[in-house]
């Protein structure tokens, strides 16, 4: 039998192994290993992938809570916990990760939440932790993503585009506003828009975002979103391009208006990971 944390909470049991995801003071994986158990270790800080990975959540799909999971976090992960006496050490199975789904879209948002940071916990589970070297790791990721994307993987680029921005006073009432991306789109496909409030007293309604292609609407989602200081409605629409037209111009026409006030700004990026 194997399982989470929770089942040694009365203590180690004869006949498991344990995914130990509980840090500090919560963790079983000493007690486990040092009882002749085996462990795989997955703790939350280190190898929960659907978390953030930086704090510029104007780059990073939406999760839902602050927590952060950075990619040097991940690649210095070491699954021998501190303080295990060394010859339990083989009862260390090795690391898992998880990317835990309830508020991952699609599978580019699930591609964009694991790549890269799966290439780091790769070297987690294959290198000893005296030949491990952050700096050399990211010079050898830069192969990693031409293959990533040569594959089509929707990797973490850090690399969303602003389009444009809102700024008050914002009318209260529906606005029409528009943003060129003419030079940014170049095939067919999806294309994703969020709209990350900065700052102000009150926040951005946005009723409506399409897509227009010479001026003629090819797309158009109607959810209504929220862009403010907290997640109520997201402010992200998702729009797709049927074809692509060479030497067609292309643009983003939303409707937004201010909610509770006119004190609202932001900005409006093109982004991969929905």
């Amino acid at each position: 039998m194997i399982g989470w944390s929770e089942i040694e909470n009365g203590g180690v049991l004869a006949n498991a192994a344990v995914m130990d995801w509980i840090t500090g003071s919560g963790s079983t994986a000493v007690a486990a290993a040092t009882a002749g158990k085996f462990v795989v270790m997955t703790p939350n800080t280190n190898c929960y992938i659907n978390y953030y990975m930086s704090t510029n959540l104007a780059f990073e799909p939406y999760f839902n809570s602050a927590s952060y999971l950075t990619l040097s976090t991940a690649y210095n992960f070491e699954p021998i916990p501190v303080g295990l006496p060394a010859q339990y050490a083989a009862f260390i199975l090795g690391a898992d990760c998880n990317e835990w789904a309830e508020y991952i879209p699609s599978l580019e948002n699930a591609q964009f939440k694991a790549y890269p940071r799966l290439c780091a916990l790769s070297e987690v589970t294959w290198t000893a932790a005296t030949l491990k070297n952050y700096a050399g790791f990211i010079q050898r990721l830069a192969t990693h993503e031409v293959r990533l994307a040569q594959m089509g993987v929707n990797y973490d680029a850090t690399n969303a585009v602003a389009i444009g921005a809102w700024s008050a006073p914002v009318s209260t009432s529906p606005t029409t506003v528009d943003y060129d991306i003419t030079g940014l789109v170049t095939k067919a496909g999806e294309i994703d828009v969020n709209f990350y409030y900065t700052s102000g007293t009150d926040g951005l309604w946005i009723y409506s975002a399409a897509l227009l292609e010479n001026g003629v609407q090819v797309d158009l989602d109607t959810y209504t979103g929220f862009a403010g200081a907290s997640f109520t409605q997201l402010p992200v629409f998702v729009l797709h391009l049927p074809a692509f037209k060479a030497g067609a111009t292309y643009t983003i026409q939303a409707s937004i208006a201010g909610r509770g006030g006119t004190a609202s700004n932001g900005t409006v990026y093109l982004t991969n990971w929905n």
